[in-house]
């Protein structure tokens, strides 16, 4: 029987000899790593030689690429979205973050501003459904508050005036009428504010009463709101005021070229000036 005094050493010997074979390990491990480096770097820096010194590193590299399984990586388009956060009440003590609405909102605009609206494919139209739908349930806990903020009353003006467009419903254009007039009441004189709320008035039919918000905004240098009452006097067979009010527009902004082709519509019989080409769209379905 081994003392306590032997069997420590012996037991010592073990983990001595067992800690040997572990460092030894590691470095055949780091050895081969700095190999398989030197091997790459060296197939990829050679230039010039001989034919053979060519062959060889053409094998070299076939053998790595048929031995080592190769990562692939691709890039696709990188969008930076701007942080927006706006206060939820008209006190200001919430802060709600908007960035993905702001998003979505920049991008559909020139597809779902006006009726009728314009996607360049059934995709894009339907994903603009879905995430109209989305967004407008997500602000309208904010939106029904006693105390909402401009900022989120015109954020779902907006969408419920888009869901409008798209034929959701005409529950989507009553709140779209009650957010932007609640808007309204807070901004008075807010130019955006009131053209959202003519231009939903005119495009719903109410071309009379349109006028008292789209007059006010063509006062403040408004382009739109003069192509949106064109709309309305062509909707009115007024097609002399239309193109004449059109005209007028273009000779005051000679380098917009959509003023260019809704004059185009009006010569040619047409009564939709927003019926234009629907640029292509990017619509970020990502939660």
């Amino acid at each position: 029987m081994l003392s306590y005094c032997a069997f420590r050493r012996k037991h010592t010997n073990y983990r001595r000899d067992f800690r040997t074979i572990f460092m030894k390990l590691i470095q055949v491990q780091q050895l081969a790593t700095v190999s398989f480096v030197a091997m790459i770097l060296s197939a990829c820096t050679t230039t010039g030689g001989d034919s053979n010194s060519t062959s060889n590193m053409r094998k070299s590299q076939s053998t790595i690429s048929s031995s080592v399984p190769m990562p692939s990586v691709n890039i696709g388009k990188v969008k930076y979205i701007k942080s927006v956060s706006i206060p939820t009440t008209t006190a200001n003590n919430n802060m709600l973050d908007v960035s993905k609405i702001d998003e979505f909102i920049e991008d559909v605009t020139p597809n779902l501003r006006h009726y009728p609206p314009n996607f360049p494919n059934p995709t894009d139209k339907y994903n603009a459904k879905e995430l109209v739908k989305k967004y407008v349930a997500f602000l309208k806990p904010y939106a029904d508050a006693p105390n909402a903020s401009y900022e989120v009353l015109m954020r779902s003006a907006t969408l419920n005036g888009m869901a409008r467009n798209l034929d959701l419903g005409s529950t989507y254009a009553v709140n779209a009428s009650n957010y932007v007039g609640k808007a309204i009441a807070l901004k008075p004189n807010d130019l955006e504010a009131n053209l959202l709320y003519g231009i939903m008035l005119s495009e719903g039919g109410a071309f009379k009463t349109s006028r008292k918000y789209l007059d006010k905004v063509v006062a403040m240098g408004s382009i739109e709101a003069g192509q949106t009452i064109a709309q309305s006097d062509l909707m009115n067979d007024k097609r002399s005021q239309a193109l004449s009010r059109l005209q007028k527009l273009q000779v005051q902004n000679p380098n917009n070229a959509q003023l260019a082709k809704q004059i185009k519509i009006v010569q040619e019989g047409g009564y939709r000036i927003w019926d234009l080409p629907a640029p292509n769209v990017s619509i970020d379905t990502t939660p």
